[in-house]
């Protein structure tokens, strides 16, 4: 199933198939987190304030994290840096993506039968080292 977020949304709740969308990106970006337990969360963060995320977002178990924005900017590697160091999430593995160009996609992550997290039309992005 694949859900369409936008920045009013809560977090969301999402299972192994379930792809989200977001709406083009700006100074916004979505987070997805997926943990130990099985549970994946994702939320498009107005503004890429950590404080609009959900508690849900901060949790011992988390695995793995996809963080996706418009163009890389200073604002942006500092929220991931910040989203990163958080005590209840530091041992996740992060993977902060922007995007390539001016016009922004709408970026879908997807929830593999794995439990992995896949960033679709990966290479309008880039992964970015911080």
């Amino acid at each position: 199933m694949r859900f369409f977020l936008s920045e009013r949304d809560p977090a969301q709740l999402l299972h192994y198939g379930d792809e989200v969308q977001v709406t083009p990106l700006n100074s916004c970006c979505l987070i997805v987190v997926a943990y130990d337990s099985g549970d994946v969360y994702a939320q498009h963060c107005a503004g890429s304030d950590l404080s609009n995320l959900n508690n849900l977002f901060f949790r011992s178990d988390a695995l793995e994290a996809i963080m996706v924005s418009g163009p890389e900017s200073e604002y942006q590697v500092n929220q991931a840096h910040q989203f990163q160091l958080h005590p209840r999430i530091r041992s996740a593995v992060l993977h902060y993506y922007a995007y390539n160009w001016e016009n922004y996609p709408m970026p879908v992550v997807k929830v593999e039968s794995t439990g992995k997290l896949t960033l679709e039309s990966e290479k309008s992005y880039h992964l970015v080292c911080y």
